[in-house]
């Protein structure tokens, strides 16, 4: 972000400045930061690689957004994608990973349970299909009318709906993605509650320690990373 300035600047003719926005997509002001700069230097651009799950969520939060309504949604709050469609709020915004975290919001008082203007809710779209349909169950009957967007992305929820029954057909589970995935990690938890024996790795190698010599059946799920 901080880049962007100097890159700007630097553009020419001869050496043409072309950025790529990542999938996750990136904050409002960082997007109208790009497009001042293209507008003051026609050398200078960007390439929107926005997942378009992701920039739904953009589009939807900009259009409901309001600067005395209160958005919640389901996700990490450290999350660059969160944090990403979460800067198209002028309001309060709260995060949280789970419908026990929520309720916790409410109780404590963080989230008016009574107030006369029903709250926006969306969730991060890898989130775990299962715990949002609880979530808006929960809401449904705590307010009159939530707004509520299901923005899981649908390959999303197809794999989670797929590791389900696999890890309810198989003995042992492998799951194969990277740690650090939101994603990867949803689908690590959803297998490991309808299969004791599950496993996550990044590579063969680690696949190595987990030989399941002693299994008949085995299930292999990928993450999207």
């Amino acid at each position: 972000v901080d880049d962007i300035p100097r890159l700007a600047s630097e553009a020419s003719e001869g050496a043409e400045v072309k950025i790529f926005v990542r999938a996750h997509g990136i904050e409002k002001s960082v997007k109208e930061q790009l497009i001042n700069a293209t507008r003051e230097n026609p050398y200078f651009s960007f390439v929107d690689c926005t997942c378009v799950f992701v920039d739904k969520i953009h589009k939807i939060i900009s259009e409901q957004n309001d600067p005395h309504g209160t958005l919640l949604v389901l996700g990490s709050k450290e999350h660059p994608e969160v944090v990403g469609f979460c800067s198209q709020f002028d309001g309060k915004v709260i995060t949280f990973e789970s419908l026990e975290e929520l309720k916790k919001a409410v109780h404590s008082g963080e989230i008016c349970a009574d107030c006369a203007k029903s709250p926006i809710a969306v969730a991060q779209t890898t989130q775990n299909l299962g715990e949002w349909e609880k979530i808006k169950k929960f809401l449904v009957n705590l307010y009159t009318n939530p707004l509520i967007f299901d923005t899981i992305c649908s390959v999303t929820e197809n794999r989670q709906l797929e590791a389900v029954k696999l890890s309810r057909e198989n003995d042992f589970m492998v799951i194969i993605g990277s740690r650090g995935s939101s994603n990867s990690a949803k689908l690590y938890s959803i297998c490991r509650a309808e299969c004791e024996n599950t496993v996550m790795v990044e590579n063969a190698e680690e696949l190595g320690r987990y030989i399941p010599i002693s299994y008949k059946k085995v299930g292999i799920v990928a993450g999207a990373s």
